[in-house]
């Protein structure tokens, strides 16, 4: 299992399709995922039953200082009942702080698109009045391709239509849905140390994506690169402001030599790759379902009396 969650940050995605870089690491963040809870659910189950935790819940506070004791009701089994809490509450404060930055952003993105929003922009877009390079695509429902008016003074046109439609590849693709699956499976695996690399790393392979498909679209690809260049140099407000799938986010140079090598075809590791996705995924499935039965054993322990905190103090 381990094994699973270490190798694919040592396989080449860059040089697979980008569809199988995005299968790997969302593969890989389910994995993550349900792992942090299924040792979240061991841990309640298990700790009960060991002797360390027998020890520290029959300790009663008040038999060594009975002043703290009698004030602070502190004594073992309230250490334990914190301990037990501790994975559950961790899980919590992480998907509760993922889920309101993600509604926090939307939100500050729609105001700004309220604001700024001037009216129709090229490619079926919408123009916003502000002097940095933006393109980019907003929203879930209603996707949207957003250009600024710096965006029309500092791209030539054939950046600017390279631009565009690598912002409506990201809405095609529905790639704004696979990176709030990407958040959602993070917000569970956070405490597991890698998530964040694996968030990462899934939305660079959406980027690439994206890159590849408008590429196909315009057949120039180093017109690309130079409006991903022109858009990072600069700093745009996609940075600030959240909007989904910016064009100047996420490893700019590995994306900016992909364009100009303007190799798409497939090697070798395609194979590989499919491969470690498919078992990440089968091996979390696996994980989830076997899950209810760890819980059920462990409840059914707990009320014959099997687990719990055996009463009396040392």
């Amino acid at each position: 299992m381990g094994l699973l969650l270490i190798l694919p940050h040592f396989l080449p995605t860059t040089r697979v399709a980008p569809f199988s870089g995005i299968a790997l690491w969302t593969s890989v963040l389910f994995l993550r995922a349900v792992t942090v809870v299924s040792i979240a659910a061991a841990l309640i189950l298990v700790l009960p039953a060991t002797g360390v935790f027998t020890a520290v819940t029959h300790w009663c506070l008040h038999g060594v200082v009975p002043y703290v004791s009698a004030h602070l009701g502190l004594d073992g089994h309230r250490v334990g009942e914190a301990a037990l809490a501790a994975p559950v509450l961790i899980i919590a404060v992480s998907v509760l702080s993922t889920g309101f930055a993600l509604v926090r952003a939307s939100r500050a993105v729609g105001r700004w698109l309220r604001a700024h929003s001037v009216g129709p922009g090229p490619g079926a877009s919408v123009l916003v009045g502000d002097s940095s390079v933006v393109v980019a695509s907003a929203g879930i429902r209603t996707p949207r391709v957003v250009v600024s008016a710096g965006a029309l003074l500092d791209l030539d046109d054939a950046e600017l239509r390279a631009a565009i439609e690598h912002e409506w590849a990201h809405v095609r693709r529905r790639h704004a849905i696979w990176k709030l699956v990407g958040y959602a499976l993070w917000a569970f695996a956070r405490p597991l140390p890698g998530s964040r690399r694996a968030l990462s790393n899934l939305g660079f392979e959406l980027e690439r994506d994206a890159d590849r498909r408008a590429v196909m679209r315009t057949g120039d690809p180093l017109a690309l690169a130079g409006a991903i260049c022109k858009a990072t140099e600069r700093q745009g407000l996609e940075r600030s402001r959240g909007l989904t799938a910016a064009l100047a986010s996420n490893r700019v140079v590995e994306r900016v030599k992909l364009l100009v090598s303007a190799d798409w075809r497939p090697t070798r590791w395609e194979g590989p790759v499919r491969i470690v996705a498919i078992v990440a995924l089968l091996s979390a499935l696996q994980i989830s379902l076997a899950s209810p039965e760890l819980v059920g054993a462990g409840v059914d322990q707990l009320l014959a009396g099997q687990g719990g905190y055996p009463g009396g103090c040392s």
